[in-house]
């Protein structure tokens, strides 16, 4: 079987090693079109598939997963991944989940909001991981704002509903 990977700049350049990029592939296993034309519009570029996966190559060809490409957003001009956030978030002392999504910014133009859940019987506050955040993100990657709730939504199979968080920050802001 044939099969290729690169990974895409944002300004559809090809990514060096080390730089985020969307993963692309083609080969044999991939399809090469949707039978809707229109939904083939988007989702190819010179023949390879757009995935929609944010991804690196480290200097030995390693493919590392940063995100999707939806989920990123920019604040003051730097491109933020928001599974970035999480993991340093979940690896905060009772942290049982967290989820990162963009809200607008009146200066940065997007900034993030972390919902945290605890972990069971454990006391965490927003002004906690604010403070852990500032010791261990960039400025631009902080949220700004940290809501400590007791659950998150979840689809049908147990991953965190973003688009339904993202849609609920009017609450917040």
């Amino acid at each position: 079987l044939d099969f290729q990977m690169r990974v895409m700049r944002l300004d559809d350049t090809w990514a060096p090693p080390g730089e985020v990029g969307e993963l692309l592939i083609r080969g044999d296993s991939v399809i090469s079109g949707y039978m809707d034309e229109k939904d083939n519009a988007g989702a190819f570029h010179q023949g390879w598939f757009r995935t929609g996966d944010l991804v690196f190559l480290d200097q030995r060809n390693y493919l590392h997963y940063v995100g999707r490409c939806k989920e990123m957003y920019k604040s003051g001009g730097y491109n933020v991944y928001p599974l970035e956030i999480e993991i340093y978030l979940n690896a905060y002392p009772g942290v049982n989940t967290s989820a990162v999504v963009s809200g607008p910014h009146p200066i940065w133009g997007e900034t993030g909001y972390a919902f945290v859940v605890p972990e069971e019987g454990a006391a965490i506050t927003s002004e906690e991981i604010k403070a852990y955040c500032k010791k261990g993100l960039a400025d631009y990657k902080q949220p700004s704002r940290i809501i400590v709730t007791t659950d998150v939504p979840r689809s049908s199979i147990g991953k965190v509903a973003k688009k339904e968080l993202q849609r609920s920050l009017q609450n917040y802001i």
